[in-house]
């Protein structure tokens, strides 16, 4: 058989076999991208340095921290009576590589008499 002469059938399949898992295996090497940007958490401090419990309006509420994703009333075990609640949330997600990633900031602001009365709130991400 001459050199230059490529055997057929069974051969070719190997080869593109080959090559196809080649081609797989270097591009599964390739460089990952870095991980996506994080979120801005919420601004707490306006929570404890401009916001007065007790004394801060809801709209002083709002202009420190903007409009709200949304609104409601809560129960607590240790309150008088219901009060009034506002919704802040931030969430991304993402796929990073193989797995999601889910990052996800609460913020709750707490009403008494249409007046600041506290907050909680969290963090989290995987």
């Amino acid at each position: 058989m001459h050199p230059c002469v490529r055997p057929s059938g069974l051969s070719r399949v190997s080869i593109a076999t080959f090559l196809f898992t080649m081609s797989i295996f270097f591009i599964s090497c390739a460089s990952q991208p870095s991980a996506p940007p994080k979120l801005e958490p919420f601004n707490t401090d306006a929570l404890t340095t401009v916001l007065t419990r007790g004394a801060s309006t809801m709209d002083e509420v709002r202009e420190a921290l903007g409009a709200p994703n949304g609104s409601g009333s809560a129960l607590l075990p240790t309150a008088e009576g219901p009060r009034k609640v506002w919704f802040y949330e931030k969430m991304k997600a993402s796929m990073f590589g193989a797995a999601p990633s889910v990052e996800q900031h609460v913020l709750m602001v707490f009403f008494k008499d249409d007046r600041f009365d506290g907050f909680l709130w969290f963090s989290g991400g995987q």
